[in-house]
């Protein structure tokens, strides 16, 4: 189906990076960035200036005792400067040193490059233009107080909180009457930061570019798109001319920004007045996890319709609007558990609810389509118009009120397929891949690979299948593997127009017919892409499922980014520095690498490698430390390289030190040394052997013995009987007992054939066995149609009452879905009575010597039976006694039923039951 571009941006985040005073930062408050030569961020605020790498801020020493407020950080021609209330500093490259003092520069004020060299400084009263640290000249402002100031080609713009000036030899000329934060150049005119928003200024004529916003800094992309900061939120410049906004609503933390700033592998850096520094990775990606009542983590498929996007879950069906508005749909109120979403030739979409059938959607209302009685989650539409639907063993096809079953030769695998344009579906049964098509079913080929999960997608005429982590095609001679796709397990495959998308455990990667990968070392931030999520196209982005949402990725080149290397700077030992010829001493065995990089970067993605005197280079390695015992005495040379993510290794870095005799390097010590602990590593390698060897037998027996065990008793008395727990002398407890009984199982058994009654009794144990182990209670046996529980052994469990009428509310609800999904033609239907009392008991193993059971036994549980068939006249699915209510803990809705009497007990007993939905 044909869409248009989205008419807003998707719904969603953008994805963001926080990093406080807990990396260096002298506070939260960031008023200053600057990219310096070395490729370090330098960050200003409140408590001076640091260097960021990635993962730690080290702080840029002033004179001590001067004001460290940080107001602006500007880099000129590999010069860093910094404004702060203790006057200009220059702070790269060398040590600090102090240009103008703290009398000549306030708050606010601004640094630019100036034309006749160094830079200019606006100083709240004058301008100064500062070069190889001294002052050159000073410029009269005529009474304006610049906090901004660009020079351009010898022009002088001014921003004030008045306004915008021009600052001539005789004085200055207004521009605009709007406070001005900054300026920058933009092709023949100018950018402008105003607090009425970002605003273009060519030949004199003001044009607003984005409103509603107070801009504070404006800073450049690589691609020449700008970025403004803009209050509390980001401004970016598209691809299109359309400028962007990110907000605390977009995943911005809700801080004011004061700064932007754009390194050189376009990521944007903000600093903000309360949470510190942020990094947005790219805003060409959104994040969706806010669904208004769709939960966005269960994603089962997606659908372009009408502009927008249809979204199917396993908790609802939405509609996202070209607007990126989300309209949740309903049939009579009812929320839809979606399957799989397809078009139809005409326009509509179809929406799979697995048994529950196909339903139509015309764009105003859903109406039924096809009804099912059997599970299913594939759909789709020949171009005829006919609906296909794969279940686990058949092919439904329904057209014009006509319903054929076509039976498969085996169980759909995953039921993933793809359709051709003939429409025929292809899909993987088993060993085998088949066509399923007018005439009947074919096996076309072998499965690509051993694999139970193996998607399918169709391109240009051609099938592809993925299987495992390796992407496969099928010609005329079977499957060829095509690639190993080197990411994790293939998730799912699309064919969007003549693109093929896949995703992996850890990556989204177009295969054709220009090759692109998206994995964290990309700039994708870690998520893990769902099993079978879907992916599809919305306008001019790509959208696919995830484990925190959806994932929307502008479907447009991206310029490639720019390779990074590493590498280490020097070594230390402690704290110490080893320049070259440095003596360790006998205890400096583990040293630390410092990297020297030309971006800023993550360490957790740097690998380092090293070798010793010229031998053979190490394995890689993440951690930062290198230990390096037992050396020999005297002079060594040590080799050092880093590289990050998938890149090449860095130069090499040299460092030469001696290391000092030990005791244990002489060599007597060393050969007696070496004697005995060959012969200890022998005895004890033998030792360790012989123990693991049984250990792992003993585990795998126990394991294989729970496994069997645990089938014909909970796994609770499992636990305890292979822990030893169980006593045969048996012990006193408080507990509760649940009896649940089917009501007129006889007659049931009278008209039902045994293997409809054995699947209907099944169907109703499974689903009360479910309700009551949820709330922690053990099932002891089974007695036909009868169910014991108990709750509070053999694990004490304090509120034993409380779980029991809690997994009785639980059945009784189990049981209305049951009766609506075993409603039989012949009018046989589901009831049953709950029964609960809580008393003492004797519980243990009782039995004869071969063969044990896990009971408990006393007057307590014959009253619970009493109880249970109470049910049956009283005429309420769930009858509790006086003793069990007594013990709830939990507020119940109960009725009083009144005293009754018990066949077996001279005294009456006073009932309640269960109130509330479901229990009439």
């Amino acid at each position: 189906m044909a869409t248009i571009a989205l008419a807003a941006p998707p719904p969603g985040r953008v994805v963001v990076a926080r990093f406080g005073p807990e990396v260096g930062l002298p506070s939260a408050q960031v008023r200053a960035l600057a990219m310096g030569a070395d490729g370090l961020l330098y960050v200003g605020g409140e408590g001076g200036v640091c260097r960021f790498d990635g993962a730690r801020c080290e702080a840029v020493p002033l004179i001590p005792g001067a004001e460290p407020l940080t107001q602006r950080l500007v880099n000129v021609q590999g010069v860093v400067y910094a404004q702060t209330r203790a006057g200009l500093w220059q702070i790269a490259p060398g040590a600090p040193k102090q240009l103008t003092t703290s009398g000549e520069a306030r708050p606010n004020a601004g640094i630019s490059p100036a034309a006749a060299g160094g830079v200019w400084v606006a100083t709240g009263v004058e301008l100064l233009r500062v070069q190889d640290g001294a002052v050159v000249e000073r410029r009269d402002t005529f009474g304006v107080e610049p906090w901004a100031v660009l020079d351009r080609g010898g022009t002088l713009y001014l921003g004030t909180s008045d306004g915008a000036w021009t600052l001539g030899d005789e004085g200055v000329t207004p521009l605009a009457n709007l406070g001005v934060r900054a300026f920058l150049e933009d092709g023949e005119g100018l950018l402008v930061a105003r607090e009425d928003g970002v605003w273009r200024l060519l030949h004199g004529a003001w044009t607003l570019v984005r409103g509603g916003c107070y801009a504070t800094d404006l800073t450049r992309r690589p691609d020449g798109r700008a970025v403004a900061s803009c209050g509390s939120g980001l401004v970016w410049e598209e691809a299109s001319g359309e400028w962007s906004l990110a907000t605390p609503k977009e995943g911005l933390p809700a801080s004011i920004l004061t700064r932007a700033l754009v390194d050189q592998d376009g990521l944007i850096w903000a600093g903000t007045l309360e949470h510190g520094l942020l990094r947005i990775d790219q805003t060409d990606l959104r994040l969706w996890d806010d669904a208004t009542g769709i939960n966005l983590r269960h994603v089962t498929s997606l659908l372009p319709y009408n502009g927008g996007l249809m979204v199917g879950t396993r908790g609802g069906l939405g509609w996202v609007s070209p607007e990126g508005v989300l309209q949740p749909l309903r049939l009579n109120d009812e929320v839809l558990e979606v399957r799989h979403l397809a078009s139809a030739p005409d326009g509509a979409v179809l929406i799979l609810r697995g048994r529950e059938g196909v339903l139509r959607w015309d764009g105003e209302k859903l109406t039924e389509l096809l009804a099912l009685d059997e599970d299913a989650s594939w759909v789709g539409a020949r171009p005829d118009g006919e609906v296909v639907v794969l279940t686990d063993r058949a092919m439904v096809r329904a057209h014009n009120g006509v319903v054929r079953r076509v039976e498969l030769p085996g169980r759909a695998l995953e039921h993933l397929a793809a359709l051709d344009e003939a429409g025929a579906v292809y899909v993987i049964i088993e060993d085998k891949l088949i066509r399923v098509h007018d005439e009947g079913v074919t096996v076309v080929a072998q499965s690509p690979g051993r694999c139970s999960y193996a998607p399918l997608a169709m391109r240009g005429g051609r099938l592809y299948a993925g299987c495992g982590d390796t992407f496969y095609l099928l010609d005329g001679a079977g499957w060829r593997a095509v690639q190993p796709l080197e990411a994790g397990s293939i998730s799912s495959m699309e064919s969007l127009g003549e693109t093929l998308w896949v995703t992996t455990t850890s990556a989204l990667i177009q295969l054709g017919p220009s090759p692109r990968r998206l994995s964290i070392d990309d700039g994708l931030p870690f998520l893990s892409f769902v099993l079978g999520g879907p992916i599809t196209r919305v306008g001019d982005w790509i959208v696919a499922s995830t484990d925190s949402g959806l994932l929307f990725l502008r479907d447009a080149p991206r310029p490639a980014p720019r390779p990074l290397v590493a590498r280490v700077a020097s070594l230390h030992v402690g704290d110490r520095r080893l320049p070259g010829w440095e003596a360790l001493g006998p205890d400096d065995t583990l040293l630390r690498l410092r990297l020297g990089v030309d971006s800023v970067i993550d360490p957790r993605r740097v690998r380092y490698r090293f070798r010793l005197d010229d031998g053979d280079w190490s394995a890689e390695f993440s951690e930062d430390l290198l230990h390096l015992p037992g050396l020999s005495p005297g002079a060594h040379r040590l080799e050092l390289q880093a590289r990050l993510g998938g890149g090449p290794m860095g130069e090499t870095t040299t460092i030469r030190f001696t290391s000092p005799p030990r005791w244990h390097q002489r060599r007597d010590v060393q050969a007696l040394a070496a004697l005995s602990l060959a012969w200890l590593l022998a005895f004890t390698w033998r030792e360790r052997t012989r123990r693991l060897t049984e250990e792992l037998r003993r585990l795998n027996e126990q394991e294989a013995f729970r496994e069997v065990f645990g089938r014909f008793v909970t796994p609770q008395v499992a636990d305890e009987a292979l822990a030893g727990r169980l006593s045969r002398q048996g012990e006193r407890r408080e507990v509760t007992i649940l009896i649940a009984d089917l009501q007129g199982f006889t007659g049931l058994a009278e008209r039902l054939d045994p293997p409809d009654l054995v699947e209907l009794l099944n169907h109703w144990l499974t689903e009360m066995v479910t309700e009551i182990e949820a709330e922690g209670g053990m099932v002891n046996k089974f007695v036909g149609d009868e169910i014991v529980a108990i709750f509070g052994a053999p694990l004490p469990q304090p509120d034993h009452a409380d779980r029991a009428l809690a997994a009785a509310t639980r059945m009784l609800a189990a049981g209305e879905r049951l009766r609506a999904s075993l409603r039989r033609p012949d009018g046989v239907e589901l009831r049953f009575g709950v029964g609960l009392n809580s008393g003492e008991v004797i519980a243990g193993c009782v039995g004869a010597e071969r063969r044990l059971e896990y009971t408990v036994i006393g007057d307590t549980v014959n009253v619970a039976a009493r109880v249970q068939a109470l049910t049956r006249s009283v005429g309420k699915p769930v009858l509790i006694t006086e003793a069990t209510r007594a013990r709830l803990t939990a507020p119940a809705v109960l009725s009083p039923e009144g005293e009754h009497s018990l066949r077996g007990h001279r005294q009456n007993i006073v009932l309640w039951s269960l109130s509330g939905p479901g229990a009439a």
